[in-house]
């Protein structure tokens, strides 16, 4: 009698855990969302965003390489123009980017090894102009028409130094490289150094320190 009432309610239970588990099966089950790397960039093992530092990489590179410069180059080289060449060049890239020297070209009147500023005009003499001008006792600027005008040795060349650079010299302030610029505006070139003299107040000892710190 007691077996007869268990009966049912086992299965009744066992009926319901079924519905349990049809119930279970029948979720849907979550969704897995894909592109999120994407917003957030790709990050690698160690957690950082790959993106922004290839960015920042890319950045640094730009910031290091050197900016470029405009220059024109003239006279005895296969094909004078104007040439673009990275910051830092130096004079023989500037001559073989114009082709090189023609045949006749004076290499030895220029500095091949002379740093190249932005805006640079360099001319290359031929061997018969070059010797004219040493005829004509007159010095060709190692870099010629370069904005900065103290050679590679240190001298500050008289015709194209600016007051600033003329007053690096001992004994010359304002006043006197103000001189120096007017006598040069009003008379031209100065054909030696010693026509310095001519201007009041550089004679004597105040020429006698610069001498050798001053070229044409």
């Amino acid at each position: 009698m007691l077996r007869n009432k268990i009966l049912p309610i086992y299965f009744l239970v066992l009926l319901w855990l079924l519905c349990q588990v049809l119930c279970a099966c029948g979720q849907k089950a979550p969704e897995v969302q894909f592109g999120h790397a994407e917003e957030e960039g790709v990050r690698g093992e160690d957690g950082q965003d790959n993106s922004q530092t290839e960015t920042k990489e890319q950045s640094k590179e730009a910031e290091e390489k050197p900016p470029e410069i405009c220059i024109y180059i003239c006279g005895a080289v296969n094909q004078p123009g104007v040439y673009h060449l990275n910051g830092g060049a130096r004079v023989y890239e500037a001559v073989s980017a114009a082709g090189g020297f023609t045949e006749d070209a004076d290499e030895t009147y220029v500095n091949q090894a002379a740093v190249i500023e932005d805006g640079t005009q360099i001319r290359i003499y031929t061997r018969e102009e070059a010797q004219e001008k040493r005829e004509q006792g007159e010095e060709i600027p190692q870099e010629e028409e370069r904005p900065g005008n103290t050679l590679g040795d240190g001298k500050v060349n008289l015709n194209t130094a600016t007051a600033e650079e003329l007053q690096t010299l001992p004994g010359i302030g304002e006043v006197k490289a103000s001189s120096i610029i007017e006598y040069r505006e009003t008379h031209g070139r100065f054909t030696s150094i010693e026509e310095l003299q001519e201007i009041s107040g550089i004679k004597g000892k105040v020429f006698q320190k610069i001498a050798d710190l001053i070229t044409i």
